[in-house]
């Protein structure tokens, strides 16, 4: 499907099977509950707190972005330095994109369907990090003039230019420029606090699972990122373990009968 079919099924899912979803919920903490009826697990949110019998985990493996360090982020300019796409709209503005993996490149093909005028800053002078169709991508998009490709540039200051950000790099063959937005793309961590307090099994790899995305906690379950290894997966990917960790939640957790995927 298309982005937009894909988004309009996901709609109608919510719709139809009264799908109850928080917006905006910031969670807290969660933690283990013991001796309390059904409810194994409870959930501090920024929207209340929640207590359930089984509990699955998508926070992905960058759950916590990587912030620059090398240079100071003015507070003034907190609505106009971001982390992600979510946050903000952003449409027929002048973005810089910070970053040289699939992230980055993605956030460029977005936001150049909505009408942006991009600038991508790289510190290196190619792209090993990408994959092949984003590879592609990015350079036939620079070849059509669509994007401008900073490559060997790395900031060395931003400034609050009457409410836009002004970038200064190191390097002097890239001259200072103000713009719109700047969307930071250079990866994160995942916040394992969260997992290691809900006393899930870790390894040298990261925390344990099975095949479903089980723990050995009863009822806890990780899918997306989180059960594809360090370097991140696909959307694909995350449907996919989504719907076998589901359809194992029915058969241990629930005592129902998964429905066939047609």
């Amino acid at each position: 499907m298309t982005k937009p079919e894909t988004l309009q099924f996901f709609d109608k899912i919510i719709s139809n099977y009264h799908v109850n979803i928080e917006f905006n919920a910031e969670v807290y903490g969660m933690r283990r509950l013991e001796g309390k009826g059904g409810a194994r697990f409870q959930v501090e949110s920024s929207q209340g707190v929640y207590e359930s019998k089984v509990l699955a985990c998508a926070i992905g493996i960058f759950g916590r972005p990587n912030k620059p360090k090398d240079y100071r982020l003015p507070p003034t300019l907190k609505e106009r330095l971001l982390f992600d796409m979510t946050s903000q709209q952003i449409q027929n503005e002048a973005v810089l994109v910070v970053g040289g993996g699939d992230t980055a490149a993605e956030y460029v093909q977005y936001l150049r369907q909505q009408d942006n005028r991009i600038t991508l800053s790289y510190r290196k002078a190619d792209f090993t990090r990408l994959n092949q169709q984003s590879h592609d991508a990015l350079l036939a998009m620079e070849e059509r003039g669509e994007v401008e490709i900073l490559r060997n540039s790395n900031i060395k200051e931003i400034e609050d230019e009457a409410g836009r950000p002004r970038i200064g790099f190191a390097e002097p063959e890239h001259t200072a420029r103000t713009l719109d937005r700047v969307i930071f793309a250079l990866g994160g961590t995942t916040p394992t606090n969260f997992l290691h307090t809900l006393g899930i099994t870790f390894n040298g790899n990261g925390p344990v699972f099975d095949e479903a995305g089980a723990t050995n906690v009863d009822g806890l379950y990780l899918i997306g990122d989180l059960v594809v290894g360090k370097k991140g997966g696909s959307i694909i990917t995350a449907f996919n373990s989504a719907v076998r960790a589901m359809k194992s939640i029915c058969i241990r957790d629930l005592s129902c009968q998964p429905r066939p995927v047609s």
